[in-house]
């Protein structure tokens, strides 16, 4: 079996140590879209809004069930909402803002007017209409105010449930959020066995430290023909661009690597060490747009008189536009990275990579969505041993130890919800891809291929989707089976 990761290596290990610390960094308030929900007012109630006027500016943003999370935190997500009109607010923002922030499994939103009235809430928290009563889309035709109701006392413990207190005996508009948090520390025990034999390790990773969303790592695998040890510390950017966040990595491996063709043949086999160790700066410089600045060091060492001993430094630059959006069952996320990168090495070389990265996740329908991407990354005068694989362009059909300097890569598929519950969501995805890819025998070759399988989005964990895939290359006759870490929610 053939091991794929979400721009990462190979193994599920390299993929938690890089994509994990890269999520961490994004400003979920920054990447929400404002035009989310195509009918911002279907999750509010009309009685209250036909004078939204008369609402007034929100004044305090409140949160219920929080127990990791610092409270200044948590409604740091939404200090942009505090002084903008109440009945004007679209509660799909705010949903998605949250969602993306990746710390909530289950999340309930309720916007009061200045009386204490309920004028607005996502359809979640939203009770089911009485009897003989209609519903107004799933949600409330009724308002609460403290004269029926008990007030929220201050130092009032986290709800057991998802049922939002009373309305709080305040003067002025608030937004209140009642929450149920993701399991943050998880420890991960791996084992697996592939085409390279039994695979195992251990991880252990905090995902919101400090209750501000920090993130730490730290494990190993090993294998048959791996031993590697890794570790990781990062601190999310925040809102504003004076508010810079960072990550730093570092790794060590004793490994066998071979590198082959397209058709599975071996072009090369050797063994050796590897040290490495990265730091990065994030700054979400506009709204939806964020910059990272690397610095990068790798330290090789080969038991093979093919390659020379390596002693490289890197920095890199990439910049992002991210757009995201919260259907009720999907996160979809629309966006563009362009990055590049220069290094020097002890070959005495100047070694350069540039690229870009696009991708189009949109829902047609609540349970469907179409998908799309397309990616370049171009390597030149790079040491043989760091030469990408088909990670870097998140290929499904090229062979996982094939290795090329150039590669360009497009995709179009779909992907539906078969299952959605309350603690997991099941779905269902095919995609037809293309790649073309520079190789030992010419400059450019065409493939083509599909890659159809399932992925499940667990609400309790603090990480991306897995997904369980097979994938056929129809120009050299080649099928595998993926399983990767980090699609889109």
């Amino acid at each position: 079996m053939n091991i794929r990761f979400y721009k990462t290596a190979v193994f599920l290990a390299a993929a938690l140590f890089f994509a994990l610390p890269a999520f961490s960094q994004e400003n979920p308030a920054a990447s929400a879209n404002p035009e989310a929900s195509p009918n911002p007012e279907a999750n509010s109630n009309p009685a209250a809004n036909s004078n939204p006027a008369a609402a007034g500016a929100i004044q305090q943003i409140i949160f219920v069930g929080l127990k990791k999370t610092k409270p200044a935190y948590a409604e740091g997500f939404l200090s942009d909402f505090k002084g903008k009109d109440a009945g004007s607010i679209n509660v799909n923002q705010i949903e998605t803002i949250l969602q993306s922030a990746g710390l909530f499994s289950e999340i309930k939103i309720q916007i009061f007017d200045a009386a204490g009235n309920i004028i607005k809430e996502n359809k979640s928290s939203a009770k089911p209409a009485k009897s003989g009563t209609p519903s107004d889309s799933g949600t409330r035709s009724e308002s609460k105010t403290p004269s029926d109701s008990a007030a929220l006392p201050d130092g009032t413990k986290p709800a057991a449930s998802l049922n939002p207190p009373a309305a709080p005996t305040i003067g002025s508009p608030c937004i209140l959020v009642t929450v149920k948090e993701k399991i943050s520390i998880l420890p991960m025990p791996f084992g697996m066995y592939s085409s390279d034999g039994l695979m195992g390790g251990f991880f252990l990773n905090n995902m919101n430290a400090f209750g501000r969303q920090y993130m730490l790592m730290g494990g190993g695998l090993f294998s048959e023909t791996l031993f590697q040890g890794m570790g990781a510390f990062s601190k999310p950017a925040g809102k504003k661009p004076s508010k810079p966040g960072f990550s730093t990595s570092a790794s060590y491996s004793l490994s066998t690597n071979r590198f082959e063709n397209l058709d599975g043949e071996q072009l090369l086999k050797f063994h050796g060490s590897r040290f490495g160790g990265n730091f990065y700066l994030t700054d979400n410089f506009a709204p939806a747009f964020s910059a990272r600045l690397g610095f990068h060091y790798l330290y090789s060492d080969f038991d093979n008189s093919v390659l020379d001993k390596l002693n490289m430094g890197r920095s890199s630059l990439s910049v992002s536009w991210r757009r995201k959006n919260w259907n009720g069952v999907f996160l979809s996320t629309s966006s563009l990275t362009g990055f590049t990168s220069v290094g020097y090495s002890t070959e005495n070389r100047i070694a350069s990579e540039f690229g870009y990265s696009f991708s189009v996740q949109q829902p047609v329908a609540q349970r469907f969505r179409v998908l799309f991407t397309n990616n370049l990354s171009i390597q030149h005068d790079v040491p043989y041993s760091t030469l990408q694989n088909k990670s870097a362009v998140d290929s499904a059909i090229l062979n996982t130890k094939f290795h090329s300097p150039k590669m360009l890569q497009s995709s179009a598929g779909f992907e539906g919800a078969v299952v959605h519950a309350k603690l997991v969501t099941l779905s269902l995805y095919g995609i037809y891809e293309i790649v073309s890819v520079e190789t030992e025998k010419v400059k450019m070759e065409f493939n083509h291929g599909i890659n159809a399988g399932t992925r499940i989005y667990i609400s309790a964990l603090p990480m991306p989707a897995l997904s369980f895939g097979y994938a056929y290359n129809f120009i050299h006759n080649r099928s595998q089976f993926v399983f990767s870490m980090g699609a889109g929610f």
